[in-house]
């Protein structure tokens, strides 16, 4: 087969610059804005907004109805994991759901006095999707690449067929988004990024993806230029309120953390403790473990037989509502600099510097022993 014409030298030399959190700052601008007079309020989906831009990853050793509850009340949204029967997902559904708010102030809610709760799907188990659909609020449907031709016409049945907000992701590019935008009818936000995590081993092993500060800004673009009324929710490689403020600077609504609530008391994964210290295991969800229980569970699409994510254990730090405190302060300390009083003006104000690679080490603390925290 012949490869001529094809111009393999025009295709690399045209290649985009997939920009990752590593890459950038923010730069400061003139602000009329203290940090304690930021409202972090912003939509989790088409109809539902949550009061902090801070979802947790539906990863089995993250997500369950104790973690989604504690973080709904503190003002998140929490996304229940699949990797389980359907039964046990729809009975931590009604957990969330059931769970009295208690005069709880400044929690998520349906607009109904219950917490606010969403649950991850696979596009082929419609069963599963059209039991939930009965307790949550939202329906986030959890593949690695979502813009394939099966995905995408299970989809558009799914739509269909649920009442609640349908999230759909992973997606990467502009144009997969654009794509999805006019294929399918009632998408109700997008999860971006693909490979970024920091279990996930896709882009280092297969050399593939679409880095979540790169996909943000093209999924956001698409979404803005197509006029479409839909959140986008980052989902990757986001350990710090500054990695957050970088996506929501590139376009994103809210941010899908794994790691970060994977070090909370309220955690699915199994702990020990060592030396007066207690750590929690933390999986991807393309890691042979995980992959092993879901070939296992579900019945509706083949397990790729290449695993993608690792596994291992990190440190627990406290419970979710500290870590959210600590998360918000440093975003509206962040949009203090820039000058954004509110998501929508961050996506309007904000400015990116890149970082040379010898500058990294620069923006870094340097050229003192410190002391341990």
């Amino acid at each position: 087969m012949s490869a001529k014409g094809v111009g393999f030298r025009s295709k690399l030399q045209s290649s985009p610059l997939a920009h990752t959190f590593r890459d950038v700052i923010l730069l400061p601008g003139y602000s009329e804005v203290e940090p304690p007079d930021v409202e972090l309020r912003t939509r989790a989906s088409r109809r539902y907004w949550i009061p902090l831009p801070f979802m947790s990853s539906p990863m089995d050793t993250v997500t369950e109805a104790k973690l989604a509850i504690e973080l709904a009340k503190s003002g998140g949204l929490g996304v229940l994991h699949r990797n389980c029967s359907v039964e046990k997902q729809v009975g931590m559904a009604r957990e969330v759901k059931q769970h009295p708010l208690d005069g709880c102030e400044g929690a998520s809610t349906d607009g109904e006095e219950r917490l606010l709760c969403a649950a991850a799907i696979s596009p082929f188990d419609l069963e599963r999707a059209k039991k939930l659909d009965k307790y949550v609020d939202i329906l986030v449907v959890d593949v690695a690449h979502f813009y394939t031709e099966k995905c995408m016409e299970a989809a558009k049945k799914l739509l269909r067929e649920v009442e609640a907000d349908v999230v759909v992701g992973n997606v990467g590019t502009y144009e997969a988004a654009a794509d999805i935008l006019y294929k399918l009818d009632g998408v109700a936000g997008f999860r971006v990024g693909i490979g970024s995590g920091s279990i996930c081993l896709t882009m280092d092993s297969l050399r593939v993806g679409a880095p979540t500060l790169f996909s943000t800004a093209q999924v956001a673009d698409a979404v803005a230029e197509l006029g479409a009324d839909v959140p986008v929710i980052a989902d990757g490689g986001i350990g710090s309120a500054g990695e957050a403020a970088l996506a929501l600077a590139a376009g994103a609504s809210a941010v899908m953390m794994g790691r970060v609530f994977a070090q909370c008391e309220e955690a699915a994964g199994e702990s020990i403790s060592v030396d007066g210290k207690v750590w929690r295991r933390y999986r991807g969800m393309a890691s042979p473990s995980a992959k092993a229980l879901r070939h296992a569970i579900d019945r509706y699409q083949p397990v790729k037989k290449v695993f993608e994510g690792i596994e291992g254990w990190v440190l627990v730090k406290g419970p979710v509502r500290h870590v959210v405190e600590e998360l918000a302060e440093g975003l509206r300390a962040i949009m203090g600099y820039v000058g954004a009083p509110n998501i929508p003006s961050m996506w309007e104000k904000a400015r990116f510097a890149l970082i040379s690679e010898s500058g990294r080490s620069e923006v870094a603390p340097h050229g003192v022993l410190q002391e341990p925290r």
